[in-house]
């Protein structure tokens, strides 16, 4: 099994108006061909979730909490709609590791046929420098389990913004290791703890809501995605990753 989890959490009133769109841009003065498909946000350019594209490139975004920002630097939301249009693995290496960034985030990718996941850490640095940080990691040969906070940076976060993040990262590890796809799902789906469960719903502690789940199926070259619970709920879509076609579910 290679197959990539996202649960995308967000203000609750996303879970109405959130929605999915199939892009074609064939301009030669834009540039190359582009066609992708993204899960968005009202008022949010694609790439703030999870995507994929013609390329066989796979694509979820994490927000993280880093104390610092950077003025001068690119806002993520531009590097991660840029992304949507890379054709490997090195364009989304060499564009993180080429811009100064202005805020936070985690990047997991993958860019079929090949099966090798990424999971990129980046970080403004000090107030007012040109330096970003980041952190690659190469997931070989298990499984990789990320929240809105940082692993491998050490990067000061906003305490309040990654409460859930804790409590989330200690019960995916109380739970079986993911070997199926149906683990990955109860995984995702999880809300055995109340009061800030993975699959997130609104609490006395969390405001937050799961509004929709993905799922990439490297070897079957599809992704399901949720509006419901996946543990309980069927899919509402299916798209064949290599031209973007919508499948029965």
């Amino acid at each position: 099994m290679c197959a990539i989890g996202h649960n995308e959490d967000a203000n609750p009133a996303i879970g109405q108006t959130g929605f999915l769109v199939q892009v074609e841009i064939d301009d030669s003065s834009y540039g190359d061909k582009e066609f992708f498909t993204a899960y968005c946000y009202p008022g949010v350019i694609p790439g703030n979730a999870f995507g994929f594209n013609m390329h066989g490139l796979v694509l979820t975004v994490d927000a993280c909490s880093p104390k610092r920002y950077a003025l001068n630097g690119t806002p993520r939301q531009f590097l991660t709609r840029a992304m949507l249009a890379s054709a490997s693995e090195d364009d989304i290496l060499n564009m993180l590791t080429s811009e100064h960034i202005a805020y936070g985030f985690s990047v997991n990718f993958v860019c079929s046929p090949s099966t090798t996941l990424w999971n990129v850490e980046v970080a403004p640095g000090e107030r007012d420098s040109n330096e970003t940080l980041i952190s690659c990691y190469l997931v070989s040969n298990d499984y990789y389990i990320h929240f809105n906070r940082y692993e491998r940076l050490e990067v000061e976060e906003i305490p309040r913004r990654i409460q859930s993040s804790n409590h989330r990262f200690r019960r995916a590890h109380q739970l079986p290791p993911p070997r199926t796809e149906s683990d990955i799902l109860n995984i995702l789906g999880d809300d055995g703890e109340s009061q800030w469960p993975i699959y997130r719903t609104p609490t006395g502690k969390d405001f937050s809501l799961t509004v929709a789940t993905a799922l990439f199926d490297l070897h079957k070259g599809v992704i399901d995605i949720w509006r419901y619970n996946p543990k309980w709920s069927k899919p509402i879509y299916r798209f064949r990753l290599k031209d973007g076609e919508q499948l029965p579910c």
